[in-house]
């Protein structure tokens, strides 16, 4: 996408052809440098005949790099009929091309305040202004931008993803000031986004988005993300996330220092009433995951199954369950290790359409710490397992080992009336109504 920058290389050799006699002119520049890319064996060829109203201009350059974004080139070429445009100023449009890449058309306005320039292929344009009053800043304009054209940009930061297919639109603002961060802001809008990754773990299809861009790239790189996203499905390894054409606020920050992986400090998720989730996330410099955060909240799990659990379920065999009521849950990462969680239930119920099991009023919490005991406690209204149906139950779980395969052993022989195990004793006392499992 920075491809047109290679223009602004030249204006010392514009200057060149006021010369009325001159016929031709040739240069080689073994380098030439610019705020933002740099271009190595540079050879310019300009033919001029006399009393001609335009010139012929072919710019070569081996190799053009943008090391900041990631942008690498190799043998471009740009030919084009250079013209006055009668305001001081020149003009050039002509065929771009680079290896073994499809060709663009490259349109170069180099005036006497400013300069603009004009990438396009098929129905998508990149356009460029930089006034000369403010030559560290440029606006970039995109008009139906493939996506594929940011695939090294985005590889800097996620080189295993390919982008596949989708378009841009919005503007950017680049400032590249010396000896200061080049900034990258602006707002974006993805239609029809789609990308994947070699191991296939990491995909999405037919993304819409509207987002504001704020990056900064230096030796410690920045890059705040924020806005809505606008329906579109996504595969984060067993998850499968389907948003149809939901609506859902984001926000994510990054920053990532020499040498060490990404550090995501906030992310924040909004999907109605479905999902919220609030966290922090850190990455190992191979992309492993290093630390995880999370807090999630869903007033409704009815809408959860398709939108967000349709993954897991299936592995489950539990595709078609029946989800209702509310959710809370923490989920806590170190070192790659559960460090806590938690999950606390409100009135949910879970009806298996096999009629396996069913479940109504269901109703507790359930925890996990690895720095201390924490103590759970389960109870729902009433229930069934293959057709045995069973009243009000309370399942308190001490905070021990032992007890977590008492509660499952409660569910698999106690609500069958088998003998209890040597481990665990299931009762009811005389007084009570509910079940408990306690530690034998």
């Amino acid at each position: 996408m920075l491809r047109l920058l290679m223009g602004l290389s030249l204006p010392a050799l514009w200057a060149a052809t006021t010369d009325a006699e001159a016929r031709t002119l040739n240069a080689r520049m073994a380098r030439v440098a610019t705020a933002v890319a740099t271009l190595e064996q540079v050879q310019v060829r300009l033919s001029w005949p006399a009393q001609a109203t335009e010139g012929a201009l072919e710019l070569r350059a081996a190799r053009i790099q943008a090391p900041d974004l990631g942008y690498r080139f190799r043998d471009v070429v740009w030919r084009c009929p250079l013209k006055r445009d009668g305001r001081g100023g020149w003009r050039c449009e002509g065929e771009l091309r680079g290896g073994a890449g499809k060709p663009l058309r490259l349109a170069l306005d180099l005036g006497v305040a400013s300069t603009d320039a004009r990438l396009s292929q098929g129905g998508g344009a990149l356009s460029l202004h930089r006034a000369a009053a403010s030559p560290d800043l440029t606006r970039i304009e995109l008009a139906r931008v493939p996506l594929a054209w940011a695939q090294a940009l985005v590889a800097q930061a996620w080189p295993e993803a390919r982008l596949k297919a989708g378009t841009l639109d919005g503007h950017l603002d680049i400032a590249a000031p010396e000896h200061k961060p080049l900034s990258i802001a602006g707002p974006l809008r993805l239609s029809g986004g789609a990308l994947d990754t070699p191991d296939g773990l990491t995909a999405a299809e037919k993304l819409g988005a509207q987002l504001q861009i704020d990056a900064a790239l230096d030796r410690s790189d920045r890059v705040a993300i924020g806005g809505r996203l606008l329906g579109g499905e996504m595969l984060f390894g067993n998850a499968y996330v389907s948003l149809q054409q939901r609506p859902v606020d984001l926000r994510i920050e990054a920053s990532q220092n020499p040498g060490e992986g990404w550090r995501l400090p906030r992310l924040s998720w909004r999907d109605g009433g479905i999902l919220a989730l609030d966290g922090s996330a850190a990455l190992t410099p191979d992309a492993s995951l290093a630390a995880l955060d999370l807090n999630l909240d869903s007033a409704d799990l009815a809408p959860l199954r398709d939108g967000y659990l349709s993954g897991f379920l299936g592995l489950a065999g539990l595709a078609k369950l029946e989800l209702s009521g509310a959710m809370q849950a923490r989920v806590r990462m170190s070192g790659g290790e559960l460090q806590q969680a938690e999950a606390n239930l409100h009135e949910v119920a879970l009806k298996d359409d096999q009629g396996r099991f069913r479940f109504e009023g269901l109703d507790g919490s359930v925890a996990y710490s690895a720095d201390a005991p924490r103590d759970s406690e389960l109870s729902w209204r009433e229930g069934a397992l293959y057709g045995l149906g069973f009243g009000a139950v309370r399942l308190p779980f001490p905070a021990a080992p032992a007890n977590c395969a008492c509660a499952a052993r409660w569910i698999s022989r106690c609500s069958a009336a088998a003998p209890a195990s040597t481990a665990c004793a299931c009762a009811r006392p005389p007084a009570a109504r509910a079940w408990t499992c306690a530690s034998a």
